[in-house]
């Protein structure tokens, strides 16, 4: 009687598939750098330029939301808190209280002096960064040096009279941020032939919201072709702060 043959064995289960191996992840590029580590946002780098909330006149960007609610509490703490440079009331295109930090500039004698106090980290380390990284071609190279900050209390009568910032002692970009409190900054073109060019057509006058966390940026025909002011009536709050900050290239050695 032949035997049946034996069953043949089932092949040994192989398992799942290896997974594929992963590609490297790539290292992000560092940083650029300037002799002696300045910042990236000196260099005039290139950056992606982000779309402002607005443009209400041709030059004038409106940046809503430009910086949260805690960095807007570290600048007006910072503001608040440090014992000089002092606020002191200000007469100088209206009525307000003031400080500045940075470079002095002599609007008399046409000069721009060294700084008696430098610009604060907090605003250098919040801002800078920022402003770079809106990646406008005005804003590359810019390096702020001066800066001024506001205080406007409605109940005192404070406003702020139409000017135009100096042409020539500071460079272009004009950039001012709202801290707190909201209110209306109205445009007016300049007339040409004005007395001193500060007159303004009031036909041609544009009113701009400025909410808190607010930044506009005046360039262009903003910067150069129109006044800015707030009057009394258009503070919304009882109180605003702002702070501006410019570029004004020293034009002599030693502070004011």
């Amino acid at each position: 009687m032949c035997a049946s043959p034996r069953p043949a064995s089932p092949a040994p289960d192989p398992g799942p598939e290896p997974a594929p191996p992963r590609a490297p992840v790539p290292k992000p590029a560092p940083e650029p750098s300037a002799p002696g580590g300045a910042a990236w946002w000196l260099l005039g780098a290139s950056r992606p330029l982000l779309p402002p909330t607005s443009e209400p006149l041709p030059g004038l960007l409106v940046y809503e939301g430009f910086i949260s609610e805690e960095e807007e509490r570290l600048i007006s703490r910072g503001m608040m808190r440090e014992a000089e440079p002092a606020w002191k009331p200000g007469t100088f295109n209206g009525l307000s209280i003031n400080k500045r930090w940075g470079v002095h500039c002599n609007l008399r004698d046409r000069l721009v002096s060294a700084p008696t106090h430098p610009l604060p980290p907090y605003l250098l380390e919040t801002l800078g960064p920022k402003l770079a990284a809106l990646g406008h071609p005005k804003l590359r190279g810019f390096e702020m040096n001066e800066a001024n900050g506001i205080i406007y209390k409605r109940k005192l009568g404070h406003y702020l009279a139409a000017h135009c910032d100096d042409r020539f002692l500071s460079r272009e970009p004009i950039c001012n941020l709202s801290l707190g409190g909201s209110c209306y900054m109205t445009y007016g073109r300049v007339r040409s032939g004005s007395k001193k060019g500060l007159q303004s057509a009031g036909k041609e006058e544009v009113k701009v919201l400025l909410k808190p966390r607010t930044l506009q940026v005046l360039t262009g025909e903003a910067r150069y072709d129109y006044t800015h002011g707030i009057s009394h009536g258009d503070l919304l709050d009882e109180e605003r702060i702002s702070v501006t900050v410019r570029m004004s290239p020293v034009t002599r050695k030693g502070a004011a």
